[in-house]
């Protein structure tokens, strides 16, 4: 059995050309008040931080970069699976799309 190699990417920020990230966390903090997420500025680091010590011990390894300079630091045709669950704006949704598919396996 081969092993496996988990990595994950998100800029733990917020879009420079819009409140994307802001929109998320307010939208999911009326959703659910009662698990409200409320990180902003300099706690997103303290954010990323946790998230990529709690994954590493695991073996995944967590990139802070966007999407698409994410896929930039991977490999052509190097991954089994890329699982895409990011800005659900269409016109990034087909980025990411174009960003990672060259970069899975056929």
């Amino acid at each position: 059995r081969s092993e496996l190699e988990y990595i994950g990417v998100d800029p733990y920020g917020y879009s420079s050309s819009d409140n994307t990230y802001v929109s998320e966390y307010e939208r999911y903090n009326r959703a659910h008040p009662d698990l409200a997420v409320h990180y902003s500025g300099a706690d997103l680091s303290e954010a990323f931080e946790n998230a990529s010590w709690t994954y590493s011990r695991h073996g995944a390894h967590l990139l802070r970069e966007t999407s698409e300079d994410g896929a930039r630091a991977v490999a052509p045709l190097s991954l089994d699976l890329a699982y895409l669950d990011g800005d659900h704006d269409s016109v990034q949704i087909r980025k990411d799309i174009l960003a990672w598919l060259p970069k899975v396996m056929p």
